[in-house]
């Protein structure tokens, strides 16, 4: 099983290596499994922390029960190593003693962990309890299920008033196309999920989207599931209720599933040979939800219900506001998903994320091509100008050169088709990388969220380390640096990856402020840790390894620190080179953070270090009582944002930006090599710089309305085809400029 990586590309096909996902059984598990603390994995056995770390108690603590089902409960836990809270689902004590139950149990852990998708809810440990049980730790989903937000977008209609954005149609499709993804790419692993429905859909407080709840998953054309497991799922039929309940639960046994999102093959209880095309029903089912939000099957009872879900009968495609028309392009993308013969279907997933995008871009879709009537009017729609003076030449046009026009205009028309066809890819890939930008900035939140945790209960709870402390003088004397104090080729200067470096404000003693220090000078490990991790590398431990990345070939963060409100500063990879009046209250990334909630993503500014232009994000610190205690940031550098976050690959590129909420500018790839005297002048060093606004006011009204698009216009002597995307994570948007005649070939 391959490492978790906030930063790997998602995957659209399966390698030849790992074709599908890797299942053992509980034999397997109990002569293999090892519980060690994932904080002490990176520790030498002759760490004097280690012997500590390793001691025998509990890795989580339970602090409440958030849902409890037939075969489980779901916790929300405190991680005691690493400091943070996660969900924590194990067996009930009753059905733990049946090997079937054990058996899918683990299928659902060893599933769910190997799907490594920014869109499927990470799993962190898998544990084997005192009662011989298993229980799992994954990622705590702080949001609202699918389920809620279309309650919430009907209530609305209920009061007369259109849905919140965050429940809005549009949005409700972008999170639907995230889960499309992660199917797509689950389905490339061999992997059902036989339980898909908006309950099991979260969306979290930062738009991320999950698909949730992997408990009956199931590898396909993998052998048959053992006796065991059968008999752990088994139930009558007879059994379920007979009334209007329970359509919405899920179901064990010869059916397995939830009634009301089933698909024809699931109904009739084929389960050994359903693949990706089941799914696709049901993800079918829920897009007719999404739009209509009306269920697509309904029933009297349960086996009414049933009978439908054989014959694939959806209800009407009439909306819950019945002054609201479903569009035909939607309603042709449900019927093909939802046919009732599978190879009558889209050929996998992909195709069908594939025809919705086409659909949200104002394309004709491939689940009904426009007939030549219906292009025609979607062509003009699209250029009212154009189509203006088309239908002023033909009438100018006199009889006898009618024939000579329409050749003329066909070929016309041709040509256009091809310029949007080529402006249309280039809109496609900048939505794409858009997406790929969003998902590496929230993978870079998640980590400064992770090092504020650590801070705040380390300040709180964390004991006075005896270990030497470094300042930055220190650094500056030799003899006095710590032993691994050394030359990297990626920074350009000497630093430590063993020690942080404190550094005080000036008037500030270390009498006065080392016992906090002390407290969190455990944080050397997590810094060096956080920079593995943004990386790709989380697991790597030899220390050789370890040097090499850091020091030559250099991480996506640049520099991590905690600057506290007493004034002092520590700071990772240890360095000295501070000026002499350096206060970290006084710098930018402290004052855009301090005393606020939240993640703050600040001006892009000139570090004091000799690193260029750097782009900050950092977060406040605050104790229980909510008492402001400092400020925790990560800093990036433009060479890293430019070279691998920035570039469109295939597109001879003018510019790319970053630009925030209001149109100014973040990010410019243009600034990449630019050295901050020979623009900014050396009185700026360390100063956050003044954002320019854009300098296309038609983009900047747009990005303030909140809505992506492109815009053609004429700059130093050319056309500029400009293509802008909103990335969630940030409310910032990415933008890319290109020739548009170079792209469209005309010269």
């Amino acid at each position: 099983m391959s490492d978790f990586d906030p930063f790997s590309q998602p995957e659209t096909e399966a390698s030849a290596e790992d074709a599908t996902v890797v299942l053992s059984g509980p034999a397997a598990m109990e002569s293999t499994y090892a519980l060690q603390s994932e904080s002490t994995a990176f520790l030498a056995e002759s760490d004097e922390t280690y012997s500590i770390a390793v001691q025998s108690r509990p890795r989580y603590d339970m602090v409440l029960m958030v849902g409890e089902g037939a075969m489980g409960q779901v916790f929300l836990a405190r991680d005691v190593d690493l400091l943070r809270k996660v969900a924590y689902k194990k067996l009930h004590d009753k059905v733990a003693v049946d090997r079937g139950v054990l058996s899918r149990f683990l299928k659902e852990v060893q599933i769910t962990a190997q799907l490594e998708h920014p869109n499927v809810v990470p799993v962190y440990t898998l544990e084997k309890t005192a009662d011989q049980s298993l229980a799992y730790a994954m990622k705590l989903v702080m949001g609202k299920t699918l389920k809620e937000l279309l309650e919430a977008a009907r209530k609305a209609h209920d009061a007369g008033q259109q849905p919140d954005e965050e429940c809005s149609p549009t949005t409700l499709l972008e999170h639907f196309l995230n889960v499309l993804d992660a199917l797509h790419y689950a389905h490339n692993k061999c992997v059902i999920h036989r339980d898909l429905k908006p309950a099991n859909i979260m969306v979290g407080r930062y738009r991320e989207v999950y698909v949730m709840d992997w408990g009956i998953a199931r590898v396909f054309g993998a052998a048959p599931e053992s006796s065991e497991e059968e008999l752990s799922e088994r139930v009558v039929l007879d059994s379920l209720s007979e009334e209007g309940e329970g359509f919405e639960e899920t179901r064990a046994g010869q059916i397995l599933g939830t009634p009301r999102y089933l698909s024809p093959e699931q109904g009739a209880g084929r389960n050994q040979t359903l693949d990706g095309r089941s799914d696709q029903f049901t993800l079918g089912l829920i897009l007719f939800e999404l739009v209509t939000l009306k269920p697509a099957y309904t029933g009297k009872n349960i086996t009414d219900l049933l009978k439908r879900v054989l014959k694939a009968e959806k209800e009407p495609f009439l909306h819950y506001n019945p002054k609201i028309k479903i569009p035909r392009e939607l309603q042709a993308i449900i019927n093909k998903a939802t046919a009732r013969k599978a190879i009558d279907r889209y050929a996998d997933v992909g195709a069908m994320a594939e025809d919705l995008r086409r659909y949200l871009q104002g394309k004709a879709v491939l689940a009904q091509p426009d007939t030549f009537l219906q292009a025609a009017g979607r062509w003009m729609q699209h250029h009212p100008v154009l189509s203006a003076s088309l239908v002023l030449l033909l009438l100018l046009s006199s009889a006898s050169v009618a024939t000579w026009s329409m050749v003329q205009q066909q070929q016309s028309i041709l040509r256009l088709q091809a310029r949007e066809k080529q402006i249309s890819q280039f809109q496609t890939a900048v939505s794409t990388q858009a997406q790929q930008v969003n998902n590496r900035f929230l993978a870079f939140e998640i980590l400064l969220r992770g090092l504020a945790s650590a801070s705040e209960t380390l300040l709180e709870r964390g004991t006075q380390e005896n270990a030497p402390l470094y300042f930055e003088g220190q650094f500056a004397t030799p003899g006095q640096a710590p032993a691994d104090f050394h030359y990297s080729a990626h920074y350009g200067k000497l630093i430590s990856l063993d020690s942080p470096v404190v550094k005080l404000a000036p008037g500030v003693s270390a009498e006065t402020v080392s016992p906090l220090v002390r407290r969190l000078w455990p944080l050397g490990d997590y810094f060096r840790q956080m920079f593995l991790s943004s990386a790709g590398q989380p697991q790597l431990r030899d220390p050789a390894e370890i040097r090499k990345l850091l020091s030559e070939k250099g991480t996506p963060l640049i520099w991590s620190y905690v600057g506290l409100e007493q004034g002092a500063h520590l700071a990772y990879p240890g360095k000295s080179g501070y000026p002499v009046d350096y206060d970290p209250r006084k710098r930018p990334w402290y004052t855009l953070s301090a005393g606020k909630r939240g993640l703050n993503w600040g001006n892009p500014y000139v570090d004091v270090q000799g690193q260029g232009l750097l782009l900050p994000c950092s977060t406040s610190l605050f104790d229980a009582q909510g008492q402001f205690l400092g400020v925790a940031g990560v800093e990036l550098t433009f060479q890293y944002l430019v070279d691998h976050l920035l570039n469109l690959p295939g597109y001879a590129v003018l510019q790319t930006y970053l630009l925030d909420s209001q149109g100014q500018i973040m990010v410019r790839s243009s600034d990449r090599k630019r050295k901050y005297g020979l623009r900014f002048g050396e009185d700026n060093l360390g100063q956050a710089l003044d954002l320019p606004l854009f300098n296309q006011p038609e983009v900047v009204e747009k990005i303030r309305a909140k809505r992506s698009g492109q815009l053609s216009y004429r700059e130093d002597g050319r056309r500029i085809l400009l293509a802008f995307y909103r990335l969630d994570a940030l409310n910032w948007y990415y933008a890319v400029a290109v020739d548009e005649e170079q792209l469209l070939g005309l010269r």
